[in-house]
């Protein structure tokens, strides 16, 4: 396993005169994926826009290759149209760039932990993988706006596999979430929001947040 001595960056004046020691962030992401036969790519925050022209860049051909996205699920009132919205990513994806459908795997991380985490993984055959992290989400703002850095690692690393196949197997493929969940504690209904009420005059209520009971 080798750590790259050079750090990838998505700031272009930081890497103005380093660029022996600063690299592209996303020509480094893009090329990789030009020649991977397997990327996961695990985001808390994410852009289709950005996906897409990610892909479209690249010339992303998906026969046989596999792609694995693992995002953070948004709060349950607007998960609908985040599940709807990837839905039509990954039809786009299987139609624009001749993927299987079953090799296209889109999850949403649902648990009570917030996905924050930005890991991206890139295997291809009699190669060595490469892995990627650092602070920079899948999205146009950290790619483009935002001041990020990331290294880059070159070889095996049995703890970042590791931590992939448990983000994996605790999220859910957006082919299985349901609709219309419901909130099963206080802390849910209010992180979630579920209450949106603006009466026109004062209202006293009482809630206890620590009794589940309470709340059913």
């Amino acid at each position: 396993m080798n750590v790259e001595q050079f750090a990838l960056v998505t700031n272009a004046a930081a890497r103005t005169g380093k660029e022996a020691v600063l690299h592209n962030a996303r020509a480094f992401v893009e090329k990789n994926i030009q020649t991977a036969d397997d990327i996961v790519i695990v985001s808390g925050f994410y852009g289709e826009e950005f996906i897409k022209a990610v892909l479209r860049n690249t010339k992303f051909s998906g026969r046989g290759r596999r792609l694995t996205f693992v995002f953070a699920g948004l709060p349950d009132v607007v998960r609908d149209k985040q599940v709807a919205d990837l839905r039509a990513l990954k039809d786009h994806i299987v139609s624009t760039h001749r993927c299987a459908a079953k090799n296209v795997d889109i999850r949403l991380a649902t648990n009570s932990k917030f996905l924050h985490a930005k890991v991206l993984r890139f295997r291809t055959r009699n190669r060595l993988p490469v892995y990627i992290i650092g602070s920079a989400n899948f999205s146009e703002a950290a790619f483009t706006q935002n001041d990020e850095a990331m290294v880059a690692i070159k070889g095996l690393h049995p703890g970042l596999n590791d931590y992939i196949r448990h983000v994996v197997n605790t999220s859910q493929s957006i082919n299985e979430i349901p609709s219309d969940l419901p909130a099963r504690n206080w802390r849910d209904f209010f992180r979630n929001g579920f209450l949106y009420y603006r009466p026109s005059r004062a209202i006293a209520y009482t809630i206890d947040p620590f009794v589940d009971e309470g709340f059913k």
